[in-house]
């Protein structure tokens, strides 16, 4: 499973996620639920077996343009955030992709996809510390 195969699942364009176009990126992202995914766009920095590094959901009101600014700025004990954002902050290779989905079948298709993933390689995406 690499991003290519998200495309089929109905996912969009892939933006660049970094500090730098974090304005950018938060303006376009829509305010409704849905499921991302961040990959690695420079095949040399690859983390992984694949280009996909991360799959989360966001499953509340303020949905997916809430959840991705909070990597940006994450509360001090938001632990997966404040990874996050280290990383993402510390170059300019990574992307994030989404499809909205509804609130009630968020959870299911983020299982899904680190699923078929963790299939196909024997891990987890390198990010996700849990299914």
């Amino acid at each position: 499973m690499n991003s290519a195969a998200l495309t089929a699942l109905g996912f969009g364009a892939w933006y660049p996620m970094n500090a730098s176009t974090e304005k950018s990126l938060l303006a376009t992202i829509p305010a409704r639920t849905g499921v991302y995914a961040i990959r690695c766009s420079n095949a040399n920095r690859a983390i992984g077996p694949s280009d996909l590094v991360y799959f989360g959901k966001a499953a509340n009101l303020t949905g997916l343009k809430r959840r991705i600014r909070q990597y940006f700025h994450p509360g001090y004990d938001n632990a997966t955030s404040l990874r996050i954002k280290a990383l993402i902050t510390a170059c300019t290779d990574f992307e994030l992709s989404w499809i909205e989905y509804p609130v009630d079948e968020v959870k299911q298709l983020e299982g899904q996809l680190i699923a078929q993933f963790e299939r196909a390689y024997g891990i987890l995406p390198p990010w996700n510390r849990c299914r």
